[in-house]
């Protein structure tokens, strides 16, 4: 007599142990009703298709983009070329000259940004003086009502000079094109350490932590009918792009769990 096969028999989908073979508990159910059967087994294999498509199972391409994700976040700030980092605080003094800021005066709030690359080379021979020119390079903010801003140029420059505590202190100085007001012929931000305990080199500091020990950041001015030297007290702190990458990182987890429990 000739020996039906045994349909409760079938190989493992590739992938699977090498060899290995399971037992339908579904096989009555497939006979009873065939057009279910034949939708279970088509998400079975779009399911095996995804998996394919990704190169890894969907439990392995979560924990790759977990990894991925914390890679972002644990990326020192000096690996990503220009960084922008926020600043915020109040005028604690000012020259009282000053005059291309009208109604400013202490206590008045300033908040902005500034721009570093750290792709740029120091193009100073001093070890304690660093020139960093850049397109990159630049700053804007908001003092009282108005607005500043340098205008992007290939030759806006962060120096960097590490200076003698008793003399000059150290400073680290924005020498940038004058953007904002249009009257300025001159706009520079300047953070600055008297007591000259802030760098202890010619290089571009490496964090938010590092450009906050400075105690004061000077915004100064010049335009042809008046000057402006305003000391303000700010806190200095990183603009969250590494998070948003993150984000998205952690998106596509979303995602890829989504699929493997969709056709689970």
């Amino acid at each position: 007599m000739k020996k039906e096969p045994n349909h409760a028999l079938q190989r493992r989908p590739a992938g699977q142990s090498d060899g290995a073979e399971y037992v339908s508990a579904t096989v009555a159910a497939d006979r009873a009703f065939p057009a279910a059967s034949l939708e279970i087994r088509n998400r079975r294999e779009n399911f095996m298709n995804i998996k394919f498509r990704i190169g890894l199972a969907p439990e392995r391409a979560i924990t790759v983009a977990l990894l991925c994700a914390l890679f972002v976040f644990t990326q020192p700030t000096w690996a990503q070329n220009p960084v922008t980092y926020n600043f915020s605080g109040s005028v604690r003094s000012l020259n009282e000259a000053s005059s291309i800021f009208a109604g400013v005066g202490i206590g008045t709030p300033v908040q902005g940004q500034f721009t570093i690359d750290y792709g740029a080379i120091d193009t100073a021979p001093s070890l304690s003086f660093g020139s960093y020119q850049s397109l990159h390079v630049g700053f804007s903010g908001l003092i009282g009502g108005h607005v500043f801003a340098s205008a992007p140029a290939p030759f806006n420059t962060v120096n960097v000079d590490d200076g003698d505590p008793v003399e000059r202190g150290d400073f680290l100085v924005f020498a940038v094109q004058p953007g904002t007001p249009a009257e300025l012929s001159w706009l520079q931000l300047t953070l600055y350490d008297s007591a000259g305990q802030t760098l202890t080199g010619d290089a571009l500091p490496g964090s938010a932590a590092a450009f906050d020990a400075f105690p004061d950041l000077v915004i100064y001015g010049m335009s042809p009918g008046g000057f402006g030297q305003y000391v303000c007290d700010v806190t200095i702190t990183p603009v969250p792009e590494p998070s948003s990458m993150a984000l998205f990182s952690i998106a596509g987890v979303a995602l890829v769990a989504w699929r493997w429990r969709k056709y689970q």
